[in-house]
């Protein structure tokens, strides 16, 4: 089966070291199940990075929006001073 996977070249080497390891020790469920659960927990700390970086990054282009409009506020309001 290790072989097979590594043919298709869509799976990471550990993965393809405990499919091997599995299969030669007569435990491919207990290794398969332990690798379901790396990716799982791995997925989940993705998503959570994931929601924490778009929080960022759209508390970074609401401030700059906001701050586009004060300056233009201000830069109006200077000019009807200055000018008009």
């Amino acid at each position: 089966m290790a072989n097979a996977f590594a043919q298709t070249h869509a799976f990471m080497p550990m993965t393809l070291n405990m499919v091997d390891t599995g299969e030669t020790s007569g435990n491919l469920d207990a290794m398969l199940e332990k690798m379901a659960q790396y990716y799982e927990q791995d997925s989940e700390a993705r998503a959570v990075m994931s929601a924490r970086v778009l929080g960022v990054v759209a508390m970074i282009l609401v401030g700059v929006y906001v701050g586009l409009i004060v300056v233009g506020f201000y830069v109006k309001s200077i000019s009807k001073i200055g000018g008009g």
